[in-house]
């Protein structure tokens, strides 16, 4: 007989029948065998979903590249959409100051839309800023081409489209 000291200090497989242990053994040899698949030729069902595969990527593909560049477009145009907003705002806002002028608020419409890379804008005024008193509403009209966006884009959605803005406030 063997201590409960040695028991202890031998190895884990050592106190496991010897039928597991063979088991386990066969386990791990047939795992590092190659698979038969890998030595088989390719079969024909297996060329069959390849083609099926190529022909749905083929199908598929337009569909996704218009669906990228619709998204791209449409993007630039909420971006062109949101800085003539903002260039109109600014624009009511330097026309009611009770210092607006057409020049002073053309110069600071100017300056929004051109710190976005924009230059052919539209400006009107209902009424003109100049010489107007307090409590005088007036509007400003911001129209900007589409064109403007310089988009990459093959599929031109909004290549004759004008966007405009207008925005109203009272004289201070």
């Amino acid at each position: 007989m063997v201590p409960n000291e040695q028991l202890s200090r031998q190895a884990p497989e050592a106190s496991l029948p010897s039928s597991v242990i063979s088991k386990q053994t066969q386990n791990m040899n047939y795992r590092s065998k190659p698979s038969r698949l890998s030595i088989r030729p390719k079969s024909h069902a297996t060329a069959n979903r390849t083609a099926a595969a190529v022909v749905e990527f083929a199908v598929t593909l337009p569909v996704l590249v218009i669906l990228v560049f619709g998204t791209i477009e449409i993007a630039n145009g909420i971006f062109l959409k949101q800085a003539i907003s903002e260039a109109a705002y600014e624009g009511a806002r330097a026309a009611v100051r009770p210092s607006g002028t057409e020049t002073s608020t053309q110069a600071r419409i100017r300056e929004v839309l051109a710190s976005r890379s924009i230059d052919s804008e539209t400006i009107t005024y209902s009424p003109s800023p100049n010489g107007k008193e307090r409590g005088t509403k007036i509007t400003v009209t911001v129209s900007v081409p589409a064109s403007e966006l310089g988009s990459f884009s093959p599929l031109q959605y909004l290549h004759n489209k004008t966007f405009t803005k207008s925005v109203a406030m009272v004289r201070m």
